[in-house]
């Protein structure tokens, strides 16, 4: 029986060699992601501060900053389908709302989970999504090593198709599972197709997908607000007023 590079054959099933070093490049770039995350919110500081100051900020406001507010993503993807056309005010948090959710239909709950307010919907969209984590029975050892790297605590060794929306494709259970191409993101298995993306792949995939299209609406112009500084300049600085104030607030 031949054997394949890297790999030993024991009885029909074909283990893995040394185990990728996808998890800590995954960590590095979670890292990476939060950094960015918070020089953008110190930016916006460095920008907001003045203005409600009554001074002239020498910060632009980071068209980043949308991803805080999901709500506003949302509101622009009705005006979007209502009128038919991007939202002037917040073109930004169009794009990374539009971005999440595309790349969530297709590789289910790539985009976040823990603490993200945008994890229920995006949970939900990748009920929908073709490419989940699935795990083939006939080679399954049950030696339960993927659900115990699982940060969502599912029971993954006795999933056939990983579909809870708790499940972010971390994919921290098939870099886990020793038996290659037991645990991986495909999609639906019809026919027994026994294609599969690697860890890596599924990933490039996801991001690729959100990239083109924040790529799209920065080529389009529809990124930066059109707001003007002047205006918001006058608007923050009354933003404590009357005006602003929701039915359920108070002053």
């Amino acid at each position: 029986m031949r054997r394949a590079a890297g790999s030993a054959r024991v009885g029909t099933v074909e283990r893995r060699g040394p185990l990728p070093k996808v998890l800590p490049a995954r960590r590095i770039v979670q890292w990476v992601t939060t950094a960015v995350v918070i020089l953008i919110g110190i930016r916006f500081t460095q920008w907001v501060v003045p203005h409600l100051d009554g001074r002239w900020p020498t910060a632009d406001r980071p068209p980043g900053v949308e991803a805080f507010l999901p709500i506003g993503g949302m509101l622009a993807t009705r005006h979007l389908l209502e009128a038919g056309v991007v939202d002037a005010v917040h073109p930004a948090g169009l794009a990374i709302f539009l971005g999440i959710c595309l790349m969530s239909l297709v590789v289910a709950k790539s985009f976040c989970s823990h603490l993200c307010p945008y994890g229920a919907l995006v949970g939900l969209l990748g009920r929908l999504a073709p490419l989940k984590v699935e795990r083939d029975v006939a080679t399954c050892t049950g030696c339960q090593g993927c659900t115990k790297v699982c940060p969502a605590a599912l029971p993954v060794h006795r999933l056939q198709r990983v579909a809870s929306v708790e499940c972010t494709s971390c994919q921290d259970c098939v870099v886990a599972c020793p038996v290659k191409g037991c645990l991986a993101v495909r999609p639906p298995r019809v026919a027994r197709s026994q294609r599969w993306l690697r860890p890596l792949t599924a990933a490039v995939v996801a991001v690729a997908i959100y990239c083109s299209v924040v790529a799209a609406f920065r080529v389009a112009g529809h990124w930066q607000t059109q707001v003007t500084e002047a205006e918001y300049h006058a608007r923050l600085r009354e933003i404590h007023s009357p005006a602003y104030l929701h039915p359920g607030g108070s002053r």
